[in-house]
């Protein structure tokens, strides 16, 4: 296997390591980690997995990709190291040839959108001939293809459709399926290689001849190497074409849409929408958007299909009140399914994924909650306590566990605390009709991750069958240790100040 030291191939390896498979998916469908590679020490993501015992992220793996060839020492290794036979017979069920394709979500969306599959069609021209026809994107062709910007630039600039020769239809086909990303059979003739190869030339696609040229490549090797260079050709086009080209209307957010669409209509930007967020001296700073991509946000989804949506010919123009740190951060997103989320910032970046509602897997919001959750130290600027609200705001369970860790792990401190006190009432208050003897979930989750940090296990103390969370009783025979004296009094300290509250956890 080849050796990988990229930081989003650490992070994998972190993640399968923690059994975190939020994290491990992440890296896997956003970022495209490669999941048959090893580090400097020869671990590969599924023998660490194997090794530790996570069962689900061995599953994951194996469902993207990973080869387990039995022949090999890395297959050996992966195999005999198995913490348990439940993975070890999860193994064996696997071999080189069952291993799974699954498209990333960056490449089912751009996909979809030659296929006619998107949840709307936001297409703005067409190539056809007598026997052919095929919608297309202008924003899509001007990142992919530099002839494409060019001929978009001048010739095709005003034309909706464009008429192939019937000699290039076929070869055309294959060209803008390598340019969405879609799937096709590789196998073709020796004429309708030529005829590829020469409109890949003149298309200036000179991965596309690769693809089909070098006979190094298994097919899931293509299938990467077409989505990377999509991505990487999408992502040089949101820093350039989107964000590079933003501008600044001189006039407040509700004030700035008819210049904005001026400004847009006399220009010669691959776009059919608007978004400005607001600057510091409250003018306005507009970006020129697809909405086709757009739309993988559910709210704007909504706002272009809905039946309340704004019958007009003109430009769509919303508007975001956020910085356009974080704007920028969204947008990077949209285009790419991928962003650098500095941790300063991925409260906000969470927030304002929620508002969008960008919260499916492996969404934005997911990247936010990870980025938040990377490091046992807080992300600067923030307190314990805002986490917390904005994981109860965004209904993030990452987040909620990540601040009942940490105020576990820092319990001293926090129990005297009266902004503790107050965050325990708000969580007990967000149980609606609460009983008295109902239980409060943050009080619960701190009580789990003491039972966490102090090492108290079921199976290392044989008094009785308990849970995590409950108080150990000492035993004639088996007498209570220091951590397990120390944790009693954690949580005797922890139902005195729920007494003082008057509350019944």
């Amino acid at each position: 296997m080849l050796l990988c030291e990229d930081v989003q191939f650490l992070e994998l390896l972190e993640g399968t390591r923690a059994g975190d498979l939020e994290k491990v998916a992440s890296c896997v469908e956003n970022y495209n980690c490669n999941v048959n590679c090893v580090d400097k020490y020869d671990y590969s993501p599924l023998i660490l997995a194997s090794l530790c015992g996570h069962i689900h992220i061995v599953k994951y793996l194996l469902e993207h990709g990973a080869i387990l060839e039995r022949d090999t020492f890395d297959g050996a290794r992966c195999l005999y190291g198995a913490l348990n036979d439940e993975i070890r017979n999860l193994l064996l069920k696997y071999d080189a040839t069952t291993s799974v394709d699954v498209l990333q979500p960056f490449a089912a969306h751009l996909s979809s959108l030659l296929g006619g599959n998107a949840p709307f069609d936001a297409s703005d021209m067409c190539f056809k001939s007598s026997s052919y026809a095929c919608r297309a994107h202008r924003f899509v062709l001007a990142a992919r293809s530099k002839y494409c910007r060019e001929q978009l630039r001048g010739k095709w600039q005003s034309k909706t459709d464009i008429v192939l020769p019937e000699e290039e239809v076929d070869a055309f086909n294959f060209a803008l399926k390598w340019i969405y990303v879609d799937q096709f059979d590789a196998d073709l003739t020796a004429v309708e290689l030529r005829q590829l190869l020469t409109l890949a030339d003149k298309l200036c696609l000179p991965d596309l001849a690769d693809y089909f040229l070098n006979d190094t490549l298994g097919k899931r090797e293509r299938r990467a190497l077409q989505t990377r260079k999509a991505q990487d050709d999408m992502e040089a086009f949101v820093k350039n074409d989107v964000i590079g080209r933003s501008w600044v209307v001189d006039a407040p957010l509700s004030e700035a849409a008819t210049e904005a669409r001026r400004v847009l209509r006399e220009s010669d930007l691959f776009a059919d929408a608007l978004l400005a967020v607001p600057t510091h001296d409250k003018s306005s700073r507009v970006y020129a958007v697809a909405k086709s991509e757009l739309i993988k946000s559910d709210f704007y989804l909504t706002s272009f299909t809905s039946g309340f949506a704004e019958s007009t010919d003109e430009v769509p123009y919303f508007t975001l009140d956020v910085s356009s740190e974080i704007a920028e951060i969204v947008l990077h997103f949209l285009y790419v399914d991928r962003a650098e989320i500095p941790r300063h910032l991925a409260l906000d970046v969470l927030e304002t994924a929620s508002y969008l509602l960008m919260d499916k897997d492996r969404s934005l919001k997911s990247l936010a909650a990870i980025a938040v959750t990377n490091s046992d130290d807080l992300p600067p600027g923030t307190d314990i306590y805002q986490i917390l609200r904005t994981a109860w705001l965004t209904e993030s369970p990452r987040l909620e566990n990540y601040a009942a860790k940490h105020i576990a792990h820092h319990f001293d401190r926090f129990l005297s605390e009266q902004a503790f006190k107050d965050i325990v009432q708000e969580s007990a208050a967000r149980i609606s009709n609460r009983q008295d003897t109902d239980t409060i979930e943050l009080v619960d989750d701190i009580r789990y991750y003491l039972s966490e940090a102090y090492g108290i296990y079921l199976e290392m103390n044989p008094v009785e069958e308990r849970q995590r969370g409950q108080v150990i009783k000492e035993d004639h025979w088996v007498p209570l240790t220091e951590y397990e004296l120390g944790y009693n009094q954690q949580l005797a300290r922890l139902d005195h100040l729920l007494d003082s509250l008057s509350l019944q956890a």
